[in-house]
C-alpha cells in the first residue's frame, strides 16, 4: 500500500512540476490578442427563423429526406453552427456530432436556401453565431 501512494505521490508532483514549466514557458511567448475587439452589448434580439420555432420545423421537415439507415435506428441526431449575416442570409456551416454526414450535408443544403431575421444589437443589426441541434425520429 506504501508503494502505491508512494507512485501517485510522485506521479502528482511531477504532473504539477510538468504543469508549472509549461505555464512558464507560455508567459514568455507573445499573447497579444489578435482577435476583433467585441461590444460588450448584450444582443437585443437573437437571430431567428421569421415565422417562428413550428415553421421553421414544418419548412425543414417538409424538405428533408430520410437517407437510408441501417436497421433499428430510431432517430438521427446532429448540429449545425452557422453565421447568420446583418442580411438574414446563413453561412459558414458546420456539422458536428452527426450521426450519419448524408443526413446532414442535406440540413446545411436546406438550410443554405432560407432566410432568417438577422440579431440585433440595440438599435444595430449584427452577425451573429447560431448553433442549432436536431434530433429526427425515424419512422418505423
Amino acid at each position: 500500500m506504501k508503494k502505491v501512494l508512494t507512485v501517485l505521490t510522485l506521479l502528482f508532483i511531477t504532473v504539477n512540476t510538468y504543469s508549472q514549466e509549461h505555464s512558464t514557458k507560455n508567459n514568455t511567448e507573445d499573447t497579444t490578442c489578435k482577435c476583433k475587439k467585441t461590444s460588450n452589448t448584450p444582443v437585443t434580439v437573437a437571430a431567428h427563423y421569421p415565422e417562428g420555432k413550428a415553421a421553421f420545423n414544418e419548412a425543414f421537415l417538409n424538405e428533408f429526406k430520410i437517407p437510408n439507415l441501417p436497421e433499428g435506428t430510431k432517430e438521427l441526431t446532429f448540429t449545425v453552427q452557422f453565421n447568420v449575416e446583418t442580411d438574414g442570409s446563413l453561412t459558414n456551416f458546420t456539422l458536428t456530432n452527426c450521426m450519419n454526414d448524408i443526413a446532414g450535408k442535406q440540413a446545411i443544403t436546406i438550410l443554405q436556401k432560407m432566410k432568417w431575421t438577422p440579431a440585433m444589437q440595440g438599435e444595430k443589426v449584427i452577425k451573429s453565431l447560431h448553433r442549432l441541434p436536431f434530433t429526427i425520429n425515424v419512422p418505423k
